[in-house]
């Protein structure tokens, strides 16, 4: 039996509601985790701490995140942002409610210069032939058994299609990362193209 029920909207997840100059929020139903049905999942509750950010800054490029969870998120409570930015410093501290609760905090550095974001170290993987050579998320469940299958399978529900290009869960690899190819799931690009 699933833990976790597929939204049948992602809109809200970029729809961020400004309601003053530091104050934002979002509305629910969010996705739940993997584990726990109505516990929001922790990345989204992250990328919309960023997502609030950006919104009341769109001059500011973030480059990085500091986040911590302070409480579990509920999925049908909404959250709350509040952004506040250090004098004369390019960092700004974000923290997520929950019914007036804290659940999270995160520090986000920035800057405006968006050549920032390609001083990358990590190189991506050459890969021969389209991501359809290699498996997703349903596919690999497939192929596994226990606790790792039931991830898998959950992770196949949320809107992203992963493809690992490359991971220590082949057999014949040799590495010890995993990089994966990534887009919105077709059947909701729609929604993002009012945002």
């Amino acid at each position: 039996m699933s833990m976790f029920t597929a939204p049948s909207t992602i809109s809200n997840y970029f729809n961020m509601i400004q309601m003053d100059e530091t104050n934002l929020k979002s509305d629910p139903p969010y996705i739940g985790g993997a584990f726990v049905a109505d516990r929001t999942f922790g990345g989204l509750s992250v990328s919309q701490a960023v997502n609030s950010f950006i919104t009341l800054n769109p001059e500011l490029v973030p480059h990085t995140i500091n986040y911590k969870f302070i409480a579990a998120a509920k999925t049908k409570v909404p959250l709350e942002f509040k952004v506040n930015h250090f004098d004369d410093g390019k960092m700004a501290s974000i923290i997520a409610y929950q019914t007036e609760k804290p659940v999270g905090m995160g520090h986000i550095r920035y800057t405006k210069d968006a050549d920032h974001l390609d001083s990358s170290p990590f190189l991506c993987p050459d890969y021969i032939g389209p991501p359809d050579d290699y498996p997703n998320t349903i596919e690999l469940a497939q192929s596994m058994e226990g606790q790792m299958k039931m991830l898998m399978e959950e992770i196949s529900k949320f809107p992203l299609e992963i493809r690992p290009v490359e991971s220590p869960l082949y057999p014949s690899s040799d590495v010890n990362r995993t990089c994966l190819w990534l887009r919105i799931k077709p059947e909701h690009q729609r929604e993002l193209t009012f945002y």
